[in-house]
């Protein structure tokens, strides 16, 4: 047999050491297949016949080595391919393995292993084969369940699981036992200097990302990887919780769609359903004032057409019921008396919802926030009286401390352990009663961050509502000025009017959606 016709094909698995890097592994599989060459054809296999796989793709698709490899399958001079075992070949789903199987089976190719030869024309041994394959999909599975879960466990309970630390911040292990070590973020000094500017500027100067760009670039701070900022870098950072000490883990989660006949990852925008935002070990950068405030500033910015001046102080608030947004209409004088500005949907030539006066939409705003800042007043003498919110974070102190506490206890039955004072008995017996408790603790934890009480700052809302509420009744506010007050009060504004007759006194309507 001439064992140039004999393909090797190695790749690194999950069940390989994980301390063990990718190279070390290949070149270890590659000696064991190279000695089971030389018992089995009498030859080595050539350098130029080896495919090694280094990437970590799941599927054919992502993984060029074995695209090649069945790809050379289809010449009849190749016999067969010698492997470590048939999961080294696909641990994907089944339309990777049945891909894979077929191969095989259609070109005539023996799957050489060192314990077990393939022939796919003999029925038994083919189904073997397919066995193999199909375990190794399931373990795939079962091993990313498993270490999703620790994952999500490992950031509940502080710790930093991301490959590359956020700016302002650098990656650093802590525990003092290599079983125990975990990662954390500590305060980049220079780095963290250019954030509190950064939000300074974006919540103080009320400027859009563009400008905040610009503006970090004429203060000499530098991102980390280029020469200027980006708008849209800045616009991730400004949303980020860990610059007030939180994690945030599956804040966009990749997901997959069939589509024309093939897999598609994408990667919403928005936030995903499972997103885990928890309080992580590392410091603060920014204040939880001046983060929240920044949340509240996005969208705020008005825009504005150079030589165009702003008339329209509910630009970006004010929708018709239609879906369009809403325009301020200044109408040509009649007769002696000039006629009124009015607001008008930008889509008439489909819309038939009525416009109105300019100056009766503004009497409704301003009864509109004089009756929420009444009732802010109202909750706002309700919550001193009650005191749930402090209550719910007293408890989550209290079962930090005792998560705390808990950590010493495991080290201290490791010491003992160590010392030889515990057997590996009572160790095990001790130590899994402190799992279920730390188990219980992280549970009830766990259960406290899923209630979620809102705390809501009434006094704020009362100062935000009152400020736009002079805005619209005192002199010297321009549209500007004034569409950013309200912007700080109201997220949307749906507008209806029943169409029909244009002298119809029929009144407009409106449903408001303040911001949170």
């Amino acid at each position: 047999m001439n064992n140039q016709s004999i393909l090797m094909y190695l790749r690194k698995s999950r069940s390989d050491d994980a301390n063990e890097s990718v190279e070390d592994t290949l070149a270890r599989h590659e000696q064991i297949l190279q000695d089971y060459s030389v018992r089995t054809f009498g030859k080595r296999i050539p350098d130029k016949y080896i495919f090694r796989e280094v990437v970590s793709g799941e599927t054919i698709e992502a993984r060029p080595m074995i695209k090649q490899v069945l790809h050379l399958m289809e010449n009849s001079e190749v016999e067969g391919v010698l492997v470590v075992d048939p999961q080294r070949l696909s641990r994907g789903d089944l339309i990777d393995c049945g891909t894979i199987s077929n191969s095989f089976r259609y070109t005539n190719t023996v799957c050489y292993t060192p314990t077990m030869t393939y022939h796919m024309d003999i029925k038994h041994e083919r189904k073997f084969f397919e066995g193999e394959l199909m375990r190794g999909g399931e373990y795939l599975e079962y091993v990313k369940e498993i270490l999703n879960r620790g994952r999500i466990l490992s950031v509940k309970n502080g710790n930093y699981i991301g490959s590359i630390a956020p700016y302002g911040y650098k990656k650093v292990a802590i525990g003092d036992k290599k079983s125990n070590t975990h990662f954390t973020l500590e305060i980049v000094p220079e780095e963290a200097e250019a954030i509190r500017t950064m939000y300074d500027i974006y919540v103080n100067k009320h400027v859009g990302f563009a400008a905040l760009a610009n503006e970090l670039d004429r203060l000499g701070y530098k991102p980390r990887k280029s020469a200027h900022w980006s708008p849209a870098a800045l616009k991730d950072m400004i949303e980020n919780p860990v610059y007030i000490g939180k994690l945030r883990w599956n804040w966009r989660k990749t997901t997959k769609q069939y589509e024309n006949g093939s897999m598609v990852k994408s990667r919403p925008k928005s936030a995903s359903e499972d997103c885990i935002i928890v309080d992580g070990l590392h410091e603060p950068i920014v204040s939880e004032e001046i983060f929240h405030a920044a949340q509240a500033r996005k969208g705020t910015n008005i825009c504005v057409k150079k030589k165009v001046e702003v008339r329209n102080p509910y630009s970006g608030i004010l929708y018709c019921q239609c879906g369009r947004a809403m325009s301020y209409r200044a109408q040509e004088a009649k007769g002696i008396a000039k006629a009124q500005p009015r607001l008008i949907c930008n889509g008439q030539t489909h819309c038939k919802t009525r416009s109105c006066v300019y100056d009766d939409f503004e009497q409704y705003v301003i009864e509109m926030l004089s009756n929420c800042i009444q009732q802010f007043q109202i909750e706002l003498e309700n919550s001193q009286r009650n005191n749930t919110a402090a209550i719910h974070e007293s408890r989550k102190k209290q079962l930090k401390k005792e998560l705390a506490e808990i950590a010493n206890l495991e080290e201290e039955q490791y010491d003992l352990l160590e010392s030889k004072i515990y057997t590996r008995d009572i160790f095990l017996k001790r130590h899994d009663k402190l799992i279920e408790r730390k188990q219980a603790v992280l549970a009830a934890l766990d259960n406290l961050e899923q209630e979620k009480i809102v705390q809501i700052d009434y006094e704020k809302k009362i100062a935000d509502f009152s400020a736009a509420l002079t805005a619209l009744t005192s002199e010297g506010y321009d549209a500007v000025e004034k569409n950013y007050l309200l912007k700080q009060c109201v997220r949307r504004i749906t507008y209806s009017r029943p169409s029909g007759d244009r002298w119809d006194n029929t009144p407009f309507s409106c449903n408001v959606t303040l911001q949170v």
